[in-house]
C-alpha cells in the first residue's frame, strides 16, 4: 500500500510545478486502486474533486479505478447525505 497525498486545493498550477507535483506522484503509475478521500463538509467540495479529476488526466492517472470516500460526512444534514449518496 502506498499512500500519498493529492491536495485537492491545488488549482491553475503553473506549468513547472505541475512537473514538479508530477514527479511526487510517479508512484501511483503502478496502483490498481486509487482511493479518493474528498472532504464532504467543504463548502468547495465539488471543485475539489474536479481539480483531482482533472490531475489525475493530465498526468493520464485516470486510467486507473476510483472510489471515492466521504470524510467528515458526520458533520453534514441528513438531507445532504442522502444526496452525496446518489450516483
Amino acid at each position: 500500500m502506498i499512500i500519498t497525498d493529492t491536495v485537492g486545493f491545488i488549482r491553475d498550477l503553473p506549468e513547472d510545478l505541475m512537473e514538479a507535483f508530477a514527479a511526487t506522484l510517479e508512484e501511483l503509475n503502478d496502483a490498481d486502486l486509487l482511493l479518493h478521500v474528498v472532504d464532504a463538509g467543504s463548502p468547495r467540495m465539488e471543485d475539489q474533486i474536479e481539480t483531482v479529476e482533472g490531475i489525475l488526466r493530465r498526468l493520464d492517472l485516470d486510467r486507473i479505478p476510483v472510489v471515492r470516500v466521504l470524510n467528515k460526512i458526520d458533520l453534514l444534514d441528513p438531507s445532504q447525505t442522502v444526496d452525496l449518496s446518489k450516483p
